[in-house]
C-alpha cells in the first residue's frame, strides 16, 4: 500500500506542487454544511503508438492525459469541475467554488487565449535562462512528417471567465509562473 501512495505522490501530486496534507485541506474546504460527499479524481496516463508499413514508419503518436477533477454531491445534485493541468494553487479554488455552486456541464479549465510553443520558449529564455536556445520545425517541415496538417485550436473559456473573472490570460499566467521560477532559481543559487 505504501508503494502505491508513494507512486501517486511522485506521479500525480508532487509535479503539481501538491503534498498529501494539501488534500486534507481541500476536503475540509470542500465539505461545507450543504455538501453530502466529495471526491478528487487524479489521472495520468501515457501512450505511444507507431504504424509501420514494410519496415518504414508511416505514422507515430504520443499522448499524455493528465488532470484532476473535483466532485461535490448535495442531495440529488452533483457539481463537477475538471482541469487537464494538475496545478492546485491556481485551479483548485475555482474548481471548489464551482462544485459548491453545483455548476453543471462542461467548463474548460484553461487560461483564456492562444499561445504557441515558440512564444513559451522565448518567454523562458527572456525571463529564466538567457542562454537557452531551441530550434523549431517550420510548418512545411511539420506537414511533411505529420499525418494531417497542424491545426491550432483555442478552447472556449467564456463560462469559466463569467464564474472566475480573475483567471489570467494564458500569456500573463505563463509569464507569472516563469517569473516565480526565476526567483526560485535565484534564491536556490544564493
Amino acid at each position: 500500500m505504501d508503494s502505491l501512495i508513494a507512486l501517486a505522490e511522485n506521479k500525480l501530486l508532487s509535479p503539481g506542487g501538491i503534498a498529501t496534507g494539501d488534500l486534507d485541506r481541500v476536503f475540509t474546504q470542500l465539505m461545507g454544511p450543504s455538501i453530502d460527499a466529495a471526491d478528487l479524481y487524479f489521472q495520468h496516463s501515457r501512450s505511444e503508438s507507431w504504424t509501420l508499413e514494410e519496415g518504414i514508419v508511416k505514422d507515430g503518436s504520443h499522448s499524455i492525459e493528465q488532470g484532476v477533477g473535483v466532485r461535490a454531491i448535495s442531495g440529488e445534485k452533483t457539481g463537477f469541475a475538471y482541469s487537464d493541468e494538475i496545478v492546485l494553487p491556481q485551479l483548485l479554488p475555482i474548481m471548489l467554488d464551482m462544485a459548491a455552486a453545483k455548476e453543471v456541464g462542461t467548463v474548460n479549465m484553461v487560461n483564456p487565449g492562444p499561445i504557441s510553443h515558440g512564444e513559451i520558449l522565448a518567454m523562458y529564455r527572456d525571463i529564466v535562462d538567457p542562454a537557452f536556445k531551441w530550434e523549431e520545425f517550420s510548418v512545411e517541415e511539420q506537414n511533411k512528417i505529420l499525418a494531417a496538417e497542424r491545426s491550432n485550436n483555442t478552447l472556449a473559456t467564456e463560462r469559466l471567465q463569467r464564474f472566475a473573472p480573475s483567471v489570467l490570460p494564458i500569456k500573463d499566467a505563463i509569464k507569472k509562473v516563469l517569473e516565480e521560477m526565476a526567483a526560485n532559481n535565484k534564491a536556490a543559487a544564493q
